[in-house]
């Protein structure tokens, strides 16, 4: 099993412009947002983990970084710099 470099890709990330067009309180909607931003962050990080750069490059890339978690976003940018 440790040598299964699967990154699963968490379903709602894919919705995530579909959920913002459902009628949710606009503070569900924000916190929602927040939490979808922070699953692609983990993401990215695990594909720098398994040594795939390429994707997690272009991965964080939709990555909205105003989501309240500027500190980690710019940790992994600036590693994903170093690694290229």
């Amino acid at each position: 099993l440790t040598n299964i470099k699967e990154v699963p890709r968490w379903v709602f990330i894919d919705r995530q412009d579909h959920l913002n067009q459902l009628n949710l309180d606009l503070t569900i909607k924000k916190n929602l947002n927040q939490f979808i931003e922070r699953k692609k962050l983990s993401e990215v990080r695990k594909l720098i983990r398994y040594q795939r750069i390429h994707e997690a490059k272009l991965e964080i890339k939709s990555i909205n970084s105003h989501q309240g978690f500027s500190i980690q976003y710019w940790i992994t940018k600036i590693l994903l710099i170093l690694l290229s």
